[in-house]
């Protein structure tokens, strides 16, 4: 059962241009995460700072002084759950890149079934995490969101909510401080391309910002050009 506000898990994947149809963007691409693919560093830098991804995946036979610079590049502009697949390292290289900032290091004398199937786990643990959200409460700078009753609170006041602003609120909150772009708000609240709802969007949205105006909240809906929304704390639009 797909929980509401939980949207298809988007992996960033770094690799060689030069990789031939085994590699591992090929072996993802019947599963069902959306895909991204860079060629560099700067490239994955930049999709990061208008998009967020669950999974940012390092796929490249380089030496351990390169991979090291690519994670030193990388933590310093991403947040991103980062794992590297690389060529065989020595146990201390491993370690190395995980003090590093890597998240999780796989050499590749592994196969790729083992590293799909970690995937598979990682992200099926972190489903069982948002999960646990279902029956409490969503809370925000006063503003309290109960989904199990599907109501609206601000300090202890109900605030009368649509269903569908309910459902979009919920998906902003739960990716607090995230963007969550127009299309994924198209296909996970209204089960359709934004090319067909795009209106629909930009009036919810606007309801929902008039109405927490309103209530002299200290969250904000934030734009972010050309890409999509963010449910930030007042102090972050300064």
């Amino acid at each position: 059962m797909t929980i509401k506000g939980t949207m298809k898990k988007r992996i960033l994947i770094l690799t060689d241009p030069a990789k031939d149809d085994v590699s591992l963007s090929y072996c993802l691409s019947d599963k069902r995460y959306r895909l991204t693919c860079c060629y560099s560093v700067a490239e994955v830098i930049d999709k990061c700072s208008v998009g967020t991804f669950d999974l940012v995946l390092v796929d490249l036979d380089k030496s351990i002084k390169y991979l090291l610079d690519v994670i030193h590049h990388l933590r310093r502009k991403i947040h991103s759950v980062l794992w590297l697949f690389t060529a065989q390292l020595s146990a201390l290289e491993l370690v190395t890149l995980l003090k590093a900032g890597a998240d999780n290091c796989l050499a590749k004398t592994a196969c790729k079934n083992e590293l799909l199937i970690r995937i598979e786990v990682f992200f099926r643990r972190k489903q069982i995490d948002e999960g646990k959200i279902k029956n409490s409460l969503l809370e925000i700078n006063g503003l309290s969101l109960c989904l199990s009753t599907r109501e609206l609170h601000f300090r202890g006041e109900n605030i009368q909510i649509t269903a569908i602003e309910f459902e979009l609120l919920q998906l902003l909150m739960v990716n607090f401080g995230k963007v969550v772009s127009r299309d994924d708000i198209a296909e996970n609240i209204f089960r359709r391309s934004i090319l067909y709802c795009s209106k629909s969007v930009n009036m919810h949205i606007s309801n929902i910002r008039k109405k927490l105006k309103s209530l002299n909240d200290d969250s904000h809906i934030k734009t972010v050009r050309g890409s999509g929304y963010v449910f930030v704390s007042a102090e972050s639009m300064l």
